[in-house]
């Protein structure tokens, strides 16, 4: 009976427990996000349910955005670790996530519009970033605001 355990740890590595002391170690910031990138999204975010706070947070800004975003698209509830992040950052991920998982947040929202539109305003020119992903978010809460017209 042992041996089948054994041999179904080796097929199933326990990441969580991996993960955790990897967060709780006292690594330097460059070798934690090494080792940290050497985990699957999924099993980061996995994580994430068992850690604290401040243990989010160091893995928070271990990553960039776009690592970020990999990582939360992954986790459950997604809203609550996104609230964990401040505004400007939270636009910065949420504008670098799949499109319907940015949408699906927004939507979780107390006061949608007026969240749409402070994201909306902070995504604009003082994000340090280049690319087409907050455009595509932009047009995706746009036409979230907007009905379309039915046309018969």
């Amino acid at each position: 009976m042992e041996n089948k355990t054994e041999l179904m740890q080796l097929r199933h590595p326990d990441y969580d427990r991996e993960l955790t002391e990897l967060i709780r170690s006292a690594l330097s910031p460059k070798a934690f996000r090494e080792k940290l990138l050497d985990y699957h999204e999924n099993d980061i975010a996995a994580a994430l349910e068992a850690l604290t706070l401040s243990e989010r947070q160091r893995i928070y800004h271990a990553l960039d955005a776009a690592e970020l975003s990999a990582v939360l698209e992954y986790a459950e509830p997604m809203t609550a670790y996104l609230n964990e992040l401040s505004l400007r950052r939270r636009v910065n991920v949420l504008s670098r996530m799949d499109a319907d998982a940015a949408v699906d947040y927004l939507k979780t929202l107390e006061s949608s519009e007026k969240a749409m539109t402070s994201i909306w305003n902070a995504s604009e020119p003082n994000l340090p970033h280049i690319g087409e992903a907050p455009v595509r978010l932009r047009e995706r809460l746009y036409a979230m605001m907007i009905p379309m017209p039915v046309t018969i």
